[in-house]
């Protein structure tokens, strides 16, 4: 598993816990690898949207559709 991979996964289980900011961090540092997946940019965007962020999770979630076009979860 990539390190993106690994702090996608960790940055999800924070997530799942509560615990918001740290998923955030998590998920940031998985970005930042520069190896990251489009999901990862897709959950980003998520939670940036849950957070109330709604500049930055439409980046996110637009930088998910460019990275996986052919990806039907990325259009909701």
């Amino acid at each position: 598993m990539s390190d993106a991979e690994n702090l996608h996964q960790q940055g999800i289980a924070a997530f799942q816990s509560g615990q918001i900011d740290q998923a955030i961090e998590l998920l940031e540092q998985a970005l930042a690898t520069g190896e990251a997946a489009p999901e990862i940019y897709a959950n980003f965007g998520v939670i940036q949207r849950m957070n109330g962020n709604l500049d930055a999770a439409r980046e996110y979630l637009e930088s998910a559709v460019k990275r996986a076009s052919n990806n039907a979860d990325f259009y909701y």
